[in-house]
């Protein structure tokens, strides 16, 4: 199977929210607030191809490493699930 090399903006807030992260509030991090970390130079590194915004996959990891201290990559999630599951952890006691 290919790798991803790049993502859409919707793409890394779908990531994004189903790796738990939210924004103030609470709420998922919406397209609009990529959209305004660009223009004020913050989040994560993006390129402009063919016309198109586009987040590369390497430096998004990096990004969400130094930020969240860990990938939001959805093998990674389901693995620690897995992991949770087999130790006992998240249980109710």
């Amino acid at each position: 199977m290919t790798e991803i090399k790049f993502l859409t903006a919707k793409q890394v807030a779908d990531r994004w929210e189903s790796a738990g992260i939210t924004g103030i509030g609470g709420s998922a991090i919406a397209q609009n607030t990529l959209a305004g970390w660009r223009w004020s130079g913050k989040g994560p590194e993006h390129k402009k191809l063919f016309g198109f915004i586009r987040y590369p996959i390497d430096t998004l990891r990096d990004y969400e490493t130094k930020q969240f201290g860990t990938t939001c990559d959805p093998e990674k999630s389901a693995i620690n699930d897995n992991k949770s599951q087999e130790t006992g952890e998240n249980e109710a006691a």
